[in-house]
């Protein structure tokens, strides 16, 4: 008989690790303590779990392979062990690297299941550690982690657990010199977790061979579940990559209130470095650069005071920041390879925050947190960048372009990166003659950006990024369209004026090389961004003598201030293309009444062609004070025929360009024009009528698109990336409708305060009472007055405000009168069908003015589908509009006016 087992040896061998097996328990403790507290610095989502192998796995194990293991109490390496499961397989390798360097590994009892899969093959992926202790690298990890081995943290091990192998154990066995102690550990992603669970050990370790239809099956599963793996990681990666960025884009209001909840969450946390880098985050956004400093500063104070930070600064200081910013790792220098091991990208971040918000503050010291901010990491793009832009501040270019130039090389797509390098490279090269080469990265910068704005990430910097690489190919349209996207999310003029600072930095650059085109793109940007800084602060009351002149400079001086200051100010863009002439042409009745009894300034086109042509051809009534100004280039194409019913200012070059709109808007601000007062009116258009648009909306102006009219107006209406843009209606096709936004209506002199609210209350008190039974979901405008939301007794209110206006349709007005006195006689039908007309564009106006959009109907949401024109709406619906005119002469009686002839 074979393989006898030696009933007596196996006894001994059980009692002696029956003996030992209580350290091994205490040495899966520590390892476990030790393994949570590291990836959790390690910021790596783990499950750990551990044990010492049960006695009687131990007795099984030894009987079944005792001869090869003679003296399995000294020879066993898995008598206990630690499992380490990540979520993701990219999360392996750090672990990995930690046990690499702070445990001794036996290199015959490790391995990387993994490895022993073929190309074809798919299945159990998992890295396998036998390790022991090393006093000398523990003490190390003590020191790199910062932890006190007299404390409660993790307290230090006790020595028995770094005993090496008994001299008697080595003579007996016949076993080399070893650490007594050893253990197993695993490293493996959930998935494979799973699999293991599932079917590795059922398959492999199975006393029976398995039949082969099961394996083929398993190998399958293995299969899905390896493609699976490889899916969630890399879309993680891409959320991780989202969530690096500086955060989703909100309003100031939004930053600010988020950041009060951040500051009273931490007062329960003080210590939660994570929480505290998420409000120096929110700090940088809002420029609060002293939050940013008093937030981050006792992790900084504790940091340099700790042997990490000192460790750290003592090597530094040894190291030339020169070698830093080589591509090579010099690890043969004993300080760059101390920095490498030393290496902390999360600390790193932080360091950046801190250092550059002292620097913005005008703490010149930020710099020495910048550098070891690069210390730590040689690869923070980001602290690199921050690093160039402090000796840009000084103007010392040539070494402002050596941290762009690394961050560029490390990172070339990244946009921050690069914007700071090509900008940095223009200026040392005074050309541009580089840009060819650069099309692959510019290119795939612009698609990081748009990756970022999609998800409305890193905003408005990524607008403002992309704006300039589509400047650098070449592409001013796009570049003005991204510009004027990242003001409207700019709350503040802060990156307008950065990034004013960099391109009039390029200007002379540009100036001297033979791009010519390049030159005017540039000059079209600065103008705009100009504009840009200029209402900004406008709109905050915050206009600068130096601002104010600067934009006088920029002024022709040939709109006279006192002509255009009082005046109400209208802008018409739109196609002008021949080819269309006769769909333009369409339009022509719409704009004659839309501007019937208009007084004040239109700018347009100055052409015959188009719609500038049929405002050109727009009459002028008796009481009318009607300008026409156009803006055009001194040299205009052969085609082009002048209207004679034009004021023209010429500007200097020829062809139609982003030029002559960007003059109009200086001249109008210059005069002292508050933007918020013009109104812009769109009907179709090409690319200079689809800028018109975005530079006035950008700047606070109110602009009116027609839908269905095609081309520029028709894509802006539909882009989503602009249809919530603050002051852009989009009208429906509708007479009165374009009217009602065309004009201003002033308050009126006859109604008193008094009578305008009871009018206001009365009018909903009808509404409610003839609605109230028809429907059974109660709506927001179904409310009693003091209920009702404060934007809808304002609609209320409105349709009171203009009755006059309404009455002047049908040649009427009001005048006060005692009661009783007089009767008003009812309106005609065809005089209620008009004024229903009227009040129906009225109510488009207010719901567009208030944010409204075409849709479904939707109270909350503020979407409508009678945001249509009069004869597109049903005739239930215009029943409302007729009977409110038709109660009308009623309710003014009610309340002592009687309507006039005018």
């Amino acid at each position: 008989m074979t393989n006898q087992i030696d009933q007596r040896k196996i006894r001994e061998q059980v009692t002696a690790y029956t003996a030992i097996r209580p350290v091994y328990e205490e040495f899966v403790s520590y390892l476990w303590q030790l393994f949570t507290m590291a990836t959790k610095r390690l910021r790596i989502i783990t499950m750990i779990s551990g044990r010492a192998k049960g006695i009687p796995n131990f007795a099984e194990k030894a009987i079944r392979k005792q001869k090869r293991y003679p003296d399995p109490v000294n020879m066993f390496d898995d008598l206990c062990g630690v499992r380490v499961i990540v979520n993701f397989s990219y999360e392996i390798e750090p672990i990995c690297n930690l046990i690499r360097k702070y445990f001794d590994i036996d290199a015959a009892g490790s391995e990387d299941v993994g490895k022993r899969l073929g190309e074809s093959e798919f299945g159990y992926r998992s890295v396998h550690y036998t390790i022991s202790l090393n006093s000398r690298k523990l003490k190390q990890f003590y020191e790199d982690m910062g932890i006190d081995p007299q404390g409660n943290e993790l307290p230090y091990p006790r020595e028995q657990l770094f005993d090496q192998r008994s001299t008697g154990a080595m003579k007996g066995a016949g076993l080399p010199p070893a650490p007594q102690f050893r253990a197993e550990v695993q490293v493996r992603t959930l998935l494979a977790h799973a699999w293991a669970e599932f079917a590795h050990d059922r398959i492999y370790k199975s006393p029976f061979d398995v039949p082969a239809h099961i394996k083929r099956d398993t190998n399958r599963i293995a299969a899905n579940l390896e493609n699976a793996e490889n899916e969630f990681s890399r879309t993680v990666k891409g959320i991780t990559r989202y969530k690096t960025s500086l955060g989703p884009y909100q309003t100031k209001e939004d930053k600010e209130a988020e950041l009060e909840k951040l500051e009273t969450i931490i007062e329960y946390d003080p210590g939660n470095i994570e929480l505290s880098q998420q409000i120096a985050r929110l700090a940088m956004s809002l420029e609060d650069w002293p939050k940013v400093t008093d937030r981050l500063a006792p992790f900084i104070g504790h940091w340099e005071q700790s042997a990490v930070g000192k460790k750290f600064r003592n090597s530094f200081d040894k190291v030339d920041m020169q070698k830093l910013l080589s591509p090579a790792t010099e690890l043969d220098d004993p300080d760059m390879k101390e920095l490498e091991r030393l290496r902390d990208p999360h600390f790193s971040t932080i360091l950046l925050y801190y250092g550059g918000s002292r620097w913005k503050s005008g703490d010149r010291g930020g710099r020495n947190y910048l550098e070891w901010a690069v210390g730590l990491d040689r690869k923070n793009s980001d602290a690199l960048v921050a690093l160039a832009e402090t000796y840009h501040d000084e103007n010392d270019r040539d070494e402002a372009f050596k941290y762009y130039e690394r961050a560029y090389l490390i990172t070339p797509t990244d946009p921050t990166s690069l914007c700071g390098y090509v900008c940095s490279k223009i200026m040392q090269t005074r050309g541009i003659d580089f840009f060819d080469l650069m099309k692959p990265s510019l290119e795939g910068a612009i698609q990081n950006c748009l990756d970022h704005i999609a998800v409305n990430l890193h905003l408005p910097q990524a607008l403002f990024e992309v704006g300039f690489f589509y400047l650098l190919l070449g592409r001013p349209n796009e570049s003005l369209d991204a510009f004027a996207k990242a003001v409207i999310k700019s709350d503040t003029d802060a990156e307008i004026s950065e990034t004013l600072r960099y391109l009039e930095n390029l200007l002379p650059s540009f100036r001297n090389t033979t791009g010519v085109l390049y030159r005017d793109h540039l000059e079209w940007v600065i103008r705009y961004l100009w504009l840009a800084k200029y209402t900004k602060n406008y709109q905050v009351n915050a206009i600068t003598t130096n601002l104010r002149d600067k934009l006088a400079k920029l002024s022709t001086g040939k709109l006279v201030r006192e002509k255009i200051i009082d005046s109400a100010v209208r802008i018409v863009a739109g196609g002008a293309d021949e080819r269309f002439e006769e769909q333009l042409n369409e339009y022509r009745p719409l704009l004659e009444n839309a501007f019937a009894g208009f007084s004040g300034v239109i700018f347009s086109g100055g052409t015959t062609s188009g719609i500038c042509g049929i405002v050109g051809d727009l009459p002028s009534g008796p009481e009318q004070m009607l300008m026409k100004i156009a803006y055009l280039p001194e040299y205009t194409p052969a085609w082009t025929k002048i209207h004679n019913q034009y004021e023209v200012i010429y500007l200097k070059g020829s062809g139609f360009s982003p030029r002559e709109p960007l003059q109009n808007w200086t001249d109008l601000l210059a005069a002292g024009v508050d933007p918020r007062e013009v109104k812009l009116l769109a009907i179709n258009g090409g690319p200079i009528a689809a800028f018109e648009i975005k530079l006035a909306l950008s700047i606070g102006a109110k602009v009116g698109v027609v839908r269905g009219s095609g081309r520029a107006a028709q894509e802006i209406a539909e882009d989503e990336a602009w249809l919530h843009t603050p002051g852009l209606l989009v009208l429906p096709r509708d007479t009165w409708t374009i009217k009602e936004f065309v004009r201003d209506i002033p308050p009126s002199l006859i109604l008193t305060e008094k009578d305008r609210e009871e009018m206001a209350q009365a009018a909903h008190q009808k509404y409610l009472d003839e609605n109230r039974k028809k429907t059974i979901k109660q709506d927001a405008n179904l409310q009693e007055w003091e209920k009702l939301p404060p934007d809808l007794k304002d609609s209320n209110r409105s349709q009171v405000d203009h009755y006059e206006e309404k009455l002047r349709a049908i040649n009427r007005t009001i005048r006060k009168a005692k009661p009783r006195t007089f009767s008003n006689n009812p309106f005609t039908v065809e005089e209620i069908e008009l004024l229903a007309e009227v009040e129906h564009a009225r109510w488009n106006i207010e719901r567009l003015n208030n944010g409204w959009k075409l849709g479904k109907k939707d109270v909350e949401k503020k979407t409508s589908p009678y945001l249509i024109a009069w004869s597109e709406l049903s005739e239930e619906i215009k029943f409302w509009d007729r009977d409110a005119m038709k109660h009308l002469p009623v309710l003014l009686e009610k309340y002592g006016y009687e309507i006039i002839p005018l």
